[in-house]
C-alpha cells in the first residue's frame, strides 16, 4: 500500500510471525523424529531484510517479489543445548519459549494496528 495510509510494516511483521509459528510447530510436530533438526527464524534479521527495500525488479503485476527469498535467508538450524542419541535437535522448553515470544509479537504487532488505525479514522473524521 502506498500513500500516507501504510501497513506495509505490520503486514511484513505478521507474515515473519507466521513463517516463525509453522516452524515451530514443525520443530514441535518432530519432537521425536530420528535425526531432525530444528529451525528458527532470526525475526530482526528477516525484519530488516524485507524493509530494506532490496527487494527483486517486478516487471509484471504477476511476478513473485522475492520476499521469501529474503526472508528465506534469516532461517538457520539450531544448534543444541545437550544432544540426543537420536540426533533430533528440538528442545521442547526453547520450542514452547519461542511460541511464547511469538505469540507476544504477533499481538503487539495487531495492537499496533489498531492504535494506527484509530489515528487514521479520527483523522477522517477530523477528530
Amino acid at each position: 500500500m502506498t500513500g500516507l495510509i501504510n501497513f506495509d510494516r505490520e503486514t511484513q511483521a505478521l507474515n515473519l510471525c507466521e513463517m516463525r509459528a509453522n516452524l515451530i510447530a514443525r520443530n514441535l510436530a518432530n519432537t521425536n523424529t530420528p535425526n531432525f533438526k530444528a529451525q528458527d527464524l532470526n525475526f530482526g534479521e528477516a525484519m530488516d531484510r524485507v524493509s530494506s527495500g532490496s527487494s527483486l525488479n517486478q516487471t509484471h503485476v504477476n511476478h513473485l517479489s522475492g520476499e521469501d527469498l529474503q526472508t528465506n535467508k534469516s532461517i538457520y538450524y539450531r544448534v543444541p543445548m545437550q544432544q540426543k542419541i537420536n540426533e533430533n535437535t528440538v528442545d521442547d522448553e526453547i520450542e514452547r519459549k519461542n511460541f511464547i515470544e511469538n505469540s507476544l509479537r504477533y499481538q503487539m504487532t495487531i495492537g499496533s494496528i489498531e492504535r494506527k488505525a484509530a489515528q487514521y479514522i479520527k483523522a477522517i473524521r477530523g477528530e
